[in-house]
C-alpha cells in the first residue's frame, strides 16, 4: 500500500464577494390633494402619512397645486442615495473580482506574473512545453486523466501553463496596472498580444482567442481569463484535449477509447516516444533527490504547477507521486531542501 504524504497543506482561501441587500420599493403614489404644511410632534414621522402625534397647525392651500405633480422630497433624497450605494457596490463587486476571480485563478495569475518578471529565456525543453510536461503529471497510473472534464481547479492550473508557454513564445505579455477605489489598493496584471500570428499549434487554441477577445477591446486580468476558461461550460476542457491532441500527434501518448454502457471514455498510455516522459520523470527526480543537480526555471515552473495541483486533493499527492515513490524518497527530497519542498510553493517575487 502507497505511503500517504500530508507535507502538503490545502491551502484555505477566502473569496470575496458582493452581497447586494433586497430593496423594497417606495409608495409614490401621487394625491391629488392639495399640498397642507403640517409640522409634525414626533421629527421621525414621515410628512407623507398622517399618523397619531401629528398635530396640523396650518392649511395653506396653493391654486397651482392640483396642477403639477407633487415633489415627494423623502422618496428623490432615497432614491439618489439608494443609486449611490448600489453604483458602490457594483464598483466594489467589479474590484473584488478583479483582485480575486476565484482563488486559484488569483494564484495561478500570481505564479505567471512572477515568471514573467523572472526574465528566463531559456527554460523550456527541446521537445516538450511546459503545458505538455503537466499534462503528463496528470495521467493516472492506467493511463487516466481524472477530472479532465469536470475539474476547473485542474483546468485553471492547464491553462495557466498554456498561458505561460506563450509568455515564453513571447505571443502575450501581462501589463502591471496600480488600481484603488475607496480604501481597496489591488493590482491588475492585463494581458495583451503582442502578435496576431498564429503558431500553428495547439496553442492556437488558447492565443486566438486572447487576440480576439483583445481585438473586441477587452482588457481582461490574467486571473479573470483563467475563470473564465476554468468555469465555462467546455472551454477547460477543450484546452486540456488541445494539450493531449499535441502530445498524441508527437507519440508521447496513445489515447484508448472504450465504451461501457453506452459511455465512451479516453485513456492515455505512453507511447513510442515514451521516452520523452522518461527523460523528463529522470530530471526531475534528480531534482530533488540528488544534491548534485540544480533545479533549473523549467523544473522550478513545472513543480510549481504540480505542488498546486496536488493543494486541489485531500490527503493525495497525485501528481508528485509520479515522482518521488515511497516516504524514503519523500524524506530525502526534504532534507535536501532544509527539511520541506515549501520552496516550489512560492517562485522568487510571487506575491501571496
Amino acid at each position: 500500500m502507497a505511503d500517504i504524504d500530508t507535507s502538503i497543506d490545502n491551502d484555505g482561501d477566502i473569496e470575496l464577494g458582493a452581497h447586494d441587500e433586497e430593496q423594497q420599493p417606495l409608495n409614490d403614489e401621487k394625491s391629488d390633494e392639495p399640498e397642507k404644511k403640517t409640522r409634525f410632534a414626533d421629527p421621525k414621522e414621515d410628512p407623507e402619512v398622517k399618523k397619531p402625534g401629528a398635530i396640523e397647525v396650518s392649511d395653506i392651500e396653493d391654486p397651482s397645486a392640483s396642477l403639477r405633480p407633487k415633489k415627494n422630497n423623502r422618496a428623490t433624497t432615497l432614491s439618489k442615495v439608494r443609486k449611490t450605494l448600489s453604483e458602490g457596490a457594483k464598483e466594489t463587486a467589479d474590484v473584488i473580482s478583479d483582485a480575486s476571480s476565484f482563488s486559484l485563478a488569483n494564484n495561478v495569475e500570481t505564479i505567471l506574473w512572477a515568471m514573467q518578471e523572472s526574465g528566463e529565456e531559456k527554460w523550456g525543453l527541446d521537445d516538450l512545453n511546459l503545458s505538455e510536461a503537466f499534462m503528463l503529471f496528470w495521467r493516472s497510473d492506467d493511463g487516466g486523466i481524472d477530472g479532465r472534464k469536470t475539474s476547473a481547479s485542474l483546468q485553471a492550473l492547464a491553462y495557466g501553463t498554456m498561458l505561460a508557454d506563450l509568455t515564453r513564445l513571447d505571443k502575450i505579455t501581462a501589463q502591471k496596472m496600480n488600481k484603488k477605489v475607496g480604501p481597496v489598493k489591488y493590482e491588475k496584471y492585463v494581458i495583451h498580444p503582442t502578435s496576431d500570428l498564429e503558431l500553428d499549434n495547439y496553442l492556437d487554441e488558447a492565443l486566438i482567442d486572447i487576440i480576439d477577445q483583445h481585438g473586441e477591446g477587452k482588457r481582461k486580468t490574467i486571473a479573470k481569463y483563467v475563470e473564465d476558461v476554468a468555469t465555462s461550460f467546455s472551454e477547460g476542457a477543450i484546452m486540456v484535449d488541445a494539450v493531449l491532441e499535441s502530445l498524441c500527434e508527437k507519440k508521447i501518448l496513445n489515447e484508448n477509447i472504450s465504451s461501457r454502457f453506452g459511455q465512451t471514455s479516453k485513456k492515455y498510455s505512453l507511447g513510442e516516444n515514451k521516452a520523452v516522459f522518461e527523460n523528463l520523470l529522470t530530471i526531475v527526480r534528480e531534482t530533488l533527490l540528488d544534491d548534485g543537480v540544480e533545479a533549473s526555471p523549467f523544473i522550478t515552473f513545472l513543480l510549481r504547477f504540480i505542488r498546486q495541483a496536488d493543494k486541489e486533493y485531500f490527503l493525495r499527492t497525485p501528481f508528485m507521486n509520479h515522482v518521488l515513490k515511497n516516504k524514503v524518497e519523500r524524506t530525502k527530497a526534504k532534507n535536501k531542501y532544509g527539511g520541506s519542498l515549501a520552496q516550489f510553493d512560492k517562485l522568487k517575487g510571487e506575491k501571496k
